[in-house]
């Protein structure tokens, strides 16, 4: 659903950050709602919006929440429909904000010319991550996962943040089921 012109246009205007805390929503950031055990991210869309969001992903059955806030409701099929200006803010309808967030990362990353160092096992995760970004960093610039990013929905947070100024990212990948590690590579 992020193939094409469109959301290139989005991308370029430096999205400053991708959050799924609305709290931490700041003017022009892109806002992925996810239905947590206590939480439903989606509830808090609205709220993104008030605090300057240019766009937030959200379950599709969940829109009428967005009301009276002027925002375009896209659905994922109609992206392509979008003017290349976008006007924000937007709203896009998915069915599955975690599989959006992870095939707009796989998207971005594939944009990235600088190199991808994956970091997993059982033990010592967090540290190698640590050290590897450290060595690197003396001569390179480098991205890496602030703290233990190192999930479904963290790993697509990282690699949102990658810029043509980064010569390498270093990532945590941690998995709590089988395929895992598979579908962040």
């Amino acid at each position: 659903c992020f193939s094409g012109r469109r959301f290139q246009s989005l991308a370029a205007n430096r999205v400053p950050n991708f959050t799924i805390d609305s709290r931490d929503v700041k003017e022009g950031d892109v806002f992925v709602a996810f239905k947590g055990e206590r939480v439903d991210g989606n509830d808090y869309a609205r709220t993104a919006i008030e605090r300057g969001a240019a766009l937030v992903i959200i379950d599709a059955a969940k829109t009428a929440a967005l009301g009276g806030l002027g925002v375009t409701i896209l659905k994922a099929g109609a992206w392509n429909l979008v003017p290349d200006a976008l006007i924000t803010p937007l709203a896009l309808a998915v069915d599955d904000t975690e599989g959006a967030l992870q095939q707009l990362a796989s998207w971005w990353r594939a944009k990235y010319a600088g190199r991808v160092i994956g970091v997993t096992g059982s033990v010592g995760k967090t540290t190698t991550k640590e050290l590897i970004a450290q060595v690197l960093a003396v001569r390179h610039t480098v991205l890496k996962s602030e703290g233990n990013q190192n999930n479904a929905i963290g790993v697509p947070l990282s690699l949102l943040r990658l810029t043509g100024e980064h010569d390498y990212a270093v990532l945590e990948m941690g998995m709590d089921r089988l395929g895992e590690i598979t579908s962040y590579c």
